[in-house]
Parts: C-alpha cells; sequence; structure tokens
C-alpha cells in the first residue's frame, strides 16, 4: 500500500524532528554541565533507542528509568556548570531544587517529544527500522551539539 505524502505532513514531520534535536541539545548541554559520566550517556541512549523502537507504550518505563538517572545524579550532586556563575539570591537548597524541577521537566518533555514523534512517523507510513534510525540520529545529533557547545560557546 502507497500512502500518499502531503506537504503539511512533510512540514509536520520537519517540525517534530527540529524540536527533537533542539530539544536533545539542550539535554546534552545540561549533562556535560554536569560532567556526566560515560555510564550515564550509555543509559541515555537505551533509553532514546528503546523510545525510538517501543514508542508511545515505552513512556512509563522510559520516565521511570530517566528519573532513575536523574534521581541518582541528585544523590551524587555535582553543581551544573551554568549554575556556578550565577549571582542570585537563593539558599543552595533553593538552587538544588529549581535545578531538580527543571531537569525533570526536562526529561518527562524529551521523553513525551521522542515517544509522540515516532508514533506519528509510524502513522504516516514509515517502517519501523527507518523510524528507528531517524530518531536515533536526531537524538544524537542534537546530544552531540549540545555537548559540544560548551567548547564552541565562551
Amino acid at each position: 500500500m502507497k500512502f500518499r505524502v502531503s506537504s503539511s505532513s512533510v512540514r509536520e514531520t520537519n517540525v517534530r524532528l527540529l524540536t527533537l534535536f533542539c530539544g536533545c541539545g539542550m539535554a546534552g548541554w545540561v549533562l556535560i554541565s554536569y560532567n556526566a559520566s560515560f555510564a550515564i550517556w550509555v543509559i541515555i541512549e537505551a533509553i532514546v533507542l528503546y523510545l525510538a523502537w517501543a514508542g508511545v507504550g515505552a513512556i512509563a518505563g522510559s520516565i521511570v528509568c530517566g528519573l532513575g538517572v536523574l534521581w541518582i545524579a541528585t544523590l551524587f550532586h555535582r553543581e551544573a556548570v551554568f549554575l556556578v556563575g550565577g549571582n542570585t539570591s537563593l539558599s543552595p537548597a533553593q538552587d538544588w531544587a529549581i535545578e531538580l524541577l527543571l531537569n525533570w521537566l526536562l526529561t518527562t518533555v524529551l521523553t513525551f517529544k521522542l515517544a509522540f514523534t515516532q508514533q506519528f512517523l509510524r502513522s504516516n507510513g514509515w517502517n519501523r527500522t527507518k523510524t528507528v534510525c531517524l530518531l536515533a540520529i536526531v537524538a544524537n545529533l542534537g546530544f552531540s551539539l549540545g555537548q559540544y557547545s560548551r567548547f564552541l560557546l565562551p
């Protein structure tokens, strides 16, 4: 069965992929700011591949894994580079709570964005293999851009 691809479908696909790319770039920047270990990067990659493969059905498990990584990172807290130079009147506990909330929001939004982008691509006639490859490439390019932006920006 052949699917007809409309220009609005292509445009929506591009917007979804660009949003995913930018969100993963932000996540890569946050991870590199925390000096995340190689093990954390591997866990994040496994979550991305699982979500890209399973789609919406993997949201709950991915959020649990993502929050587990977040809580482990919080227990062995390293202050993020982007918050060290901030001159705020907040206490360290308030800084920590704000970091935790923002990281939780980013994790949850990216999980939903990746899962629903996979569902959208599959409903528009993409096969599973192409969908997984495309989402993994877009997410990894975003993570890489975020990771290397620390070295490129002053």
